[in-house]
């Protein structure tokens, strides 16, 4: 896949492109664009009559799919970011202009999708993936199974033995970097009655720039592995680690470059989903502030992912709960009551106390009430 499509390059310039329902061949031009944060597209239609566009919506076989509450899916061919897939688009507004003569009708429908996907081919919500992955900036200390040494290269001397002495001579050279890849940390899941491999990765790349010079950086990475799932089946197993990361360093962490891969050549990255900011910045992690090293310590990593994803719904509840909480900077009632609750679900869960009966609890609120309102009269 060519370079990176971003969100700032889109503030910068909407995409200009051709766009069709999945399924259908009928193509019309349009224009994907950032407002107050949230995607949309905007498509152009010209019809031969002069019709209202609650007629035309229900009657003109162009219109019928983007009708309330139809939600389709689009399909995008633009030269600025390839092939661009808008999933579960909803219609927002629209404006026609009429011209009387010749009687024709001009439209402009905007929609609003949920998520944007863009690479070398579409993304099929039907189609199953054997892959996914994601990048996680911020957290090298805790993900990372590379170490880097650095090492100068020096022959060995009568007076002293020199352990680069053989690299030298093989080289020529006066100083290498030495990568050290360690066991990488993988564990089988099941979620939804499939199996996933959960794999954690990190690699070395080399880049070199004429103005900034040379430069060689490490990356971390999570591979979601599978025989054939849905791209949703995937993400959500994608957001459960997320979690895991997330609860594991109490910090609002997401990850970043979420990539499908369709074929062996061919792959799509998520750039835009409904309700992640698009200006969200980078959780970052110093080595004091985490729990434990994931990246080296690859046996009790297989063992916490693979029981995370055992876990009952009250508990996968009460993690949510405070997940979502970690991402709210500013601390209220509500915040608190939520993240309270969450406590109190997995503590009872793994406590094994009975859960509240509910017709005691609510004929104790009504006896309050009740009391209440003697007492105010």
């Amino acid at each position: 896949m060519s370079e990176p499509f971003t969100i700032s390059k889109l503030k910068m310039r909407p995409i200009m492109g051709t766009w069709s329902v999945e399924g259908n061949t009928q193509e019309f031009p349009g224009f994907l664009y950032l407002e107050d944060d949230n995607l949309q597209l905007t498509l152009y239609f010209t019809i031969d009559e002069h019709t209202s566009f609650e007629i035309l919506e229900r009657s003109d076989p162009n219109l019928m799919s983007f009708a309330p509450p139809n939600q389709p899916t689009l399909h995008g061919r633009t030269k600025a970011a390839g092939h661009v897939t808008l999933f579960h688009c909803s219609q927002l507004n629209y404006r026609a202009l009429n011209q009387l003569d010749p009687p024709q009708t001009r439209l402009e429908l905007t929609l609003r999708p949920t998520q944007a996907w863009f690479g070398d081919g579409f993304v099929s919500a039907e189609q199953k993936y054997q892959d996914m992955s994601f990048s996680a900036p911020g957290l090298h200390n805790i993900l990372s199974t590379i170490d880097v040494d650095h090492r100068f290269l020096v022959e060995s001397t009568p007076e002293r033995q020199s352990d680069t002495h053989e690299l030298k001579k093989l080289t020529g050279a006066d100083e290498a970097f030495l990568v050290h890849q360690a066991k990488q940390p993988k564990a089988n899941i099941v979620k939804g009655g499939k199996p996933y491999q959960v794999l954690l990765t990190s690699s070395i790349s080399q880049s070199s720039s004429s103005v900034d010079g040379i430069s060689i950086q490490t990356s971390d990475a999570v591979f979601i592995r599978s025989e054939g799932a849905t791209f949703a089946e995937l993400m959500s197993v994608s957001f459960e680690v997320e979690q895991f990361f997330a609860l594991l360093c109490m910090g609002p962490f997401r990850g970043d470059r979420v990539t499908s891969h369709l074929d062996n050549f061919r792959s799509a990255e998520l750039f835009w989903r409904l309700g992640k900011p698009a200006n969200s910045e980078t959780f970052t992690l110093m080595p004091h502030q985490m729990l434990v090293a994931l990246g080296r310590h690859p046996d009790l990593t297989k063992q916490a992912l693979e029981n995370w994803f055992k876990e009952n719904e009250a508990i996968q509840l009460a993690r949510w709960l405070i997940f979502e909480s970690l991402f709210d900077e500013v601390s209220t009632t509500s915040k608190f009551l939520s993240v309270a609750q969450a406590w109190e679900l997995t503590g009872r869960e793994e406590s094994n106390v009975a859960p509240y009966d509910k017709k005691i609890h609510g004929g104790v609120s009504k006896d309050r009430e009740d009391h209440r309102h003697c007492t105010w009269f």
